[in-house]
């Protein structure tokens, strides 16, 4: 369950009873991992979406916070 608060997304751990908070750019993930976007897809929207350059560590930090939710449980690796 995930709902935005004050531009904060706050998602609650049915299973564990656990809230978690996203925030910065960590909400934007969200919204496109609920549309089923693949890691790739949120990247290079990431940095379309921010305008970020090549040299900064984009595709490191979406990786590792994907992997964060998928350690989680909050998110499902599909496909």
């Amino acid at each position: 369950m995930a709902s935005m608060m004050d531009g904060e997304t706050v998602m609650l751990d049915v299973e564990s009873g656990h809230y978690f908070g996203l925030s910065g750019i960590g909400p934007h993930i969200w919204t496109m991992l609920e549309q089923d976007r693949s890691v790739g897809e949120i990247i290079a929207d990431v940095k379309a979406e921010f305008a970020i350059g090549a040299g900064d560590m984009v595709d490191q930090d979406v990786t590792h916070f994907v992997q964060e939710l998928v350690d989680k449980g909050l998110v499902t690796i599909v496909g």
